[in-house]
């Protein structure tokens, strides 16, 4: 069984964090938010209820001004989306070795069991046998207080360098998530020959979210693996360049979109613009 972010964290990081970044905004209050989110296809109630988990989740605070919650990224989130905005920082070269965490948590305490696993798999680990979890570097600090004290054994595993590229494409699925890119970079290219330039601004924030979306995903996928570990074509670049381009055709409308969304709110003087936005 391969593991891998839910589609649940997905959907969240490619609306939320999605609605902060063309608003260039570190903090929007609840109004403004709920109404972002509820354009890309979401009922009032189910944008709602999203900002609710995120915010139990850890993914968000919210502060209240009288009457109004005015919402900032935190946490993971805000690290996963500052990535995306500002590109993947420069890494060390990956030192041949794998972080391991064992883990050995009770049938009975299941539901423990599968919070730990999922954080994991967020954090870039994946399962290499039941109870193994393998990833790239070391991540296991943000899943400890998931656990007991003695429920997870962390050390590194060093491998026969002939055998690396079968167990990353194993256990990180590569196959599908190849597919998928292609997939993806096909669907991009066709939206290229669209009439892009037409699109009202409410339709060119909707069009660029979807055509975002596949980006998310798949980064979420293959991101915590470094170059050494992918194969040398390996298609993000080809994906991410066709979507810079739609983003280059749809990013002044869709902003466009979210200003007169702010500009017509009652709550617009409760925006904090964020501090470093992506320059387009």
């Amino acid at each position: 069984m391969h593991l891998r972010p839910d589609d649940a964290f997905v959907s969240s990081f490619d609306t939320v964090p999605y609605a902060f970044g063309v608003a260039e905004a570190s903090v929007l209050p609840g109004p403004i938010l709920t109404r972002l989110v509820g354009d890309l296809g979401l009922t009032v109630p189910a944008s709602k209820a999203l900002l609710h988990r995120m915010t139990q989740a850890g993914g968000l605070t919210m502060e209240r001004t009288g009457r109004v919650g005015r919402y900032a990224m935190t946490g993971a989130l805000l690290e996963r989306f500052q990535e995306f905005r500002d590109g993947r920082p420069p890494r060390d070269p990956w030192d041949g070795r794998f972080h391991t965490i064992v883990y050995d948590i009770p049938e009975h305490d299941r539901l423990a069991r599968d919070h730990l696993r999922t954080a994991a798999i967020r954090a870039g680990y994946r399962q290499v046998r039941p109870g193994v979890l393998i990833g790239p570097t070391d991540a296991a600090a943000s899943l400890t207080p998931l656990a007991g004290a003695n429920q997870l054994t962390t050390g590194w595993w060093t491998i026969d360098p002939d055998q690396v590229s079968g167990l990353v494409a194993r256990c990180w699925d590569l196959d599908t998530i190849r597919a998928r890119y292609e997939t993806a970079v096909a669907a991009t290219a066709d939206l290229l020959t669209s009439d892009l330039e037409r699109l009202a601004p409410a339709d060119a924030y909707r069009t660029l979210h979807a055509a975002i979306r596949p980006v998310v995903a798949l980064r979420l996928l293959d991101g915590p693996l470094p170059a050494e570990l992918l194969p040398h074509d390996w298609p993000a670049g080809d994906l991410g360049r066709a979507f810079d381009r739609v983003a280059e055709r749809l990013g002044v409308a869709a902003a466009a979109h979210v200003t007169g969304v702010i500009a017509s709110s009652p709550h617009a003087g409760l925006v904090e613009a964020d501090a470093a936005p992506r320059p387009r």
